[in-house]
């Protein structure tokens, strides 16, 4: 029974001896103002390499004691939200004492990063003073989160509602009804409408864009989106790039990964596909030509394998009902149907600005995507697209408050004769019928603004003019093909 005590009175003197080694610095932080407590100040014992060797917050009277720290001298750091910090140099700790260190921190004011957005007088201004909600995600966002497409960047935004229907096919809107192949919210890209012709429906991975382009992204709720223009009331997605006089240079990403397996039924029984890796490679480069030119190329290619499933309203003898749409021999089966689960596209971006003075931007732009191999789902079933090509050209002008601009995009799927058998780029799995679009939109808007009583008021007028031009071949609008040509134009002052 006495080994107990020995033991308790051997370990009581370690404990003593160890405190011996070491020393303590305590003390006490305050304002300047009102001479108050500081909850929450943080103190820090520093290296003279700026290492910290111990550190600690204060209490909510603003006292503070660190213990255990080794004799020397020292420079300690005493820091707190909305106050200048405090360094003191040659802060001697010496064993088995205490060192009393007080401080006093002066009130500092924080300048908060000033948020800019480009709303509805298409230049920027200001989150604050703009008409509409507007959510943004930062430069610096898009740089720290992988994503196959610039949608998935709008996930954690409020009020945005995003049905995913495969590694790159996703639908976005704002406080609405979200379904499998929506048009509802207005999608642009540098002021140009990103939406498919003829159909409407935004489809993100035919943006030409790469995530090295993107300089912000913008996400406008609900009824005041329509401040924006025609076609607004369901809500924005305005995506804008960088310019390649701000951001030069040469970048060059190659990326891995992987998803997870899929279990999908057919009939009563259940079936598993295995993990499949998703890879892709994005080069961007830009450079100033001078004072007043630069120009940036951009381009990417994605290759990976969808997640399996079987849509039982799908066929599975669409080689025999319908060879020209050049489905391999022995392909459908009734686990999966038709279907290609191969994910597989390019696309590239070249840009070109000049700026002759400081009142004076234009800007030409010209985009494509090749979608090689692609799942897309509509609303009367899934489509296989093999080689559905969208192409985009704009010209920009801005000078002072004046703004014009015209663009044209392109849809290219239609039937590939190349190999000398007519080929559909897309056909739709349930019934094998083959889907012609290769409609065009062209478009020209202006805008000008002015300032009335001194700056106190803001007058925006311009004009929206719209052409749809619908190439489908009678496989989208049937019997309406020669009668589907749509202009739309109006005005607006603010």
């Amino acid at each position: 029974m006495s080994s107990l005590p020995m033991s308790l009175g051997f370990v009581l003197t370690l404990a003593a001896t160890a405190a011996a080694q070491t020393g303590t610095l305590s003390g006490r932080v305050t304002n300047t103002e009102d001479n108050k407590p500081l909850d929450r100040a943080v103190v820090r014992v520093l290296l003279p390499n700026g290492a910290a060797i111990a550190s600690g917050t204060t209490r909510a009277d603003g006292t503070y004691r660190l213990t255990e720290v080794a004799p020397g001298i020292y420079e300690v750091n005493i820091a707190a939200v909305g106050f200048a910090p405090r360094e003191e140099s040659g802060v001697a700790i010496r064993a088995g004492q205490t060192t009393t260190l007080d401080a006093a921190l002066e009130l500092q004011a924080i300048r908060l990063e000033e948020i800019s957005v480009t709303t509805v007088s298409r230049e920027p201004e200001k989150k604050t003073d703009a008409p509409a909600a507007v959510f943004t995600v930062s430069r610096t966002e898009v740089e720290e989160r992988p994503a196959l497409t610039v949608t998935e960047h709008l996930k954690n935004l409020p009020g945005a509602d995003i049905s995913q229907g495969g590694l790159v096919q996703a639908n976005v809107v704002g406080r609405g009804f979200n379904n499998i192949f929506s048009g509802a919210m207005l999608t642009l890209i540098d002021y140009r409408y990103a939406a498919v012709p003829s159909l409407r429906v935004n489809v993100s991975t035919f943006f030409p864009l790469t995530s090295e382009d993107v300089e912000r992204v913008e996400f406008v709720l609900g009824p005041g989106a329509a401040l924006y223009g025609p076609n607004a009331s369901n809500g924005v997605l305005n995506i804008l790039t960088r310019s390649p006089f701000t951001s030069t240079g040469t970048t060059l990403s190659v990326e891995g990964g992987g998803r997870s397996e899929s279990r999908y039924l057919v009939g009563d029984t259940m079936y598993t596909g295995q993990p499949q890796g998703i890879f892709r490679v994005t080069g961007r480069h830009a450079m100033r030509l001078g004072t007043k030119m630069a120009f940036k190329v951009s381009g990417s290619y994605l290759k990976g394998r969808e997640w399996k499933m079987r849509d039982e309203a799908e066929p599975t003898n669409l080689e025999v009902s319908h060879p020209e749409l050049g489905i391999e021999e022995g392909r459908c089966n009734v686990l999966t149907g038709c279907r290609d689960f191969n994910l597989e596209q390019w696309n590239g971006d070249a840009r070109l600005d000049i700026r002759p003075d400081a009142n004076t931007e234009v800007i030409a732009d010209f985009g494509m995507t090749n979608a090689l191999n692609l799942i897309e789902y509509t609303g009367i079933g899934a489509a296989q697209v093999r080689g559905w090509r969208y192409m985009t050209g704009q010209l920009r002008l801005r000078w002072k408050r004046f703004f014009v601009q015209g663009f044209g995009n392109f849809s290219g799927a239609g039937l590939d004769s190349s190999n000398g058998t007519p080929r559909a780029r897309a056909f739709l799995l349930r019934d094998g019928n083959p889907i012609v679009d290769q409609s065009r939109v062209w478009s020209a808007q202006f805008q000008h603004g002015f300032d009335l009583f001194d700056g106190k008021e803001t007058i925006l007028y311009g004009a929206d003019y719209f052409k749809t031009d619908a190439r489908t071949g009678g496989t989208i609008n049937g019997s309406n093909e020669n009668d589907d040509t749509i202009d739309e134009y109006g005005g607006y002052v603010k």
